[in-house]
């Protein structure tokens, strides 16, 4: 499941403001927390089947559609969720997180500018959205931006020092340059966070073997 899904259902960061109680019925709630529940196990399909149902009861729930489009998006329908989080955005243009996820949907199809745009708009509606800055980063590297991306990755680890993916492809924009300390530096960040991604194990014996740094190189083999 993306970080900020979980993170957003304990924080003011969830999903969608939900409808007073008044509004929104009992049995639509009911749906959507089991929909919520199975998303936490990742079956996206039993967690699209409840906000469906939940949508039957009360068309307008904004936040089901929005959580209806990730549930999708894990299905790998992206135009069927595509729909959905255009709908939630119909119902409340504050919707940070369904533009987020309309940007992860247009990389995974290619459409890069489209992915910038929704982006950088979940940015402008809420500028705290770390996930959203990597996100950028991401982008701005497969545009070949890596100015852009380095500058998002590191907004991104202003917010989140945990980021380790920002760290790892700070340290990529950083071997590119020629800067090869500084990308060292980075790749043992990115690694003392995930110390079993062997990925970025790889990366930093990498740096290591071409600084012909041999601090640590027998632990990191080892492992």
């Amino acid at each position: 499941m993306l970080s900020w899904f979980k993170k957003k259902k304990n924080t003011e960061t969830k999903a969608a403001a939900e409808a007073p109680s008044s509004v929104v019925n009992a049995a639509a709630k009911a749906l959507k927390e089991q929909g919520d529940a199975f998303l936490d196990t990742a079956q996206w399909q039993e967690a699209a089947q409840c906000y469906e149902q939940a949508l039957a009861q009360e068309p307008q729930f904004a936040a089901v559609r929005s959580n209806l489009g990730f549930a999708l998006m894990q299905l790998h329908r992206y135009t069927d969720a595509s729909a959905q989080l255009e709908l939630a955005l119909t119902l409340d243009a504050g919707l940070f997180n369904a533009h987020y996820l309309l940007a992860t949907i247009a990389r995974r199809q290619a459409h890069i500018a489209d992915a910038v745009r929704h982006v950088e708009t979940a940015i402008a509606i809420r500028p705290s959205f770390a996930e959203a800055y990597s996100l950028l980063g991401d982008l701005r590297l497969e545009l070949e931006d890596r100015d852009g991306a380095s500058a998002a990755y590191l907004r991104a680890l202003e917010l989140d020092p945990g980021a380790a993916s920002a760290l790892s492809n700070l340290g990529g924009i950083c071997e590119h340059r020629g800067e090869r300390r500084k990308a060292l530096a980075y790749y043992r960040q990115a690694l003392a966070l995930e110390p079993h991604n062997q990925g970025m194990r790889l990366n930093l014996l990498h740096q290591q073997f071409q600084l012909a740094d041999w601090a640590g190189v027998e632990n990191e083999i080892a492992l």
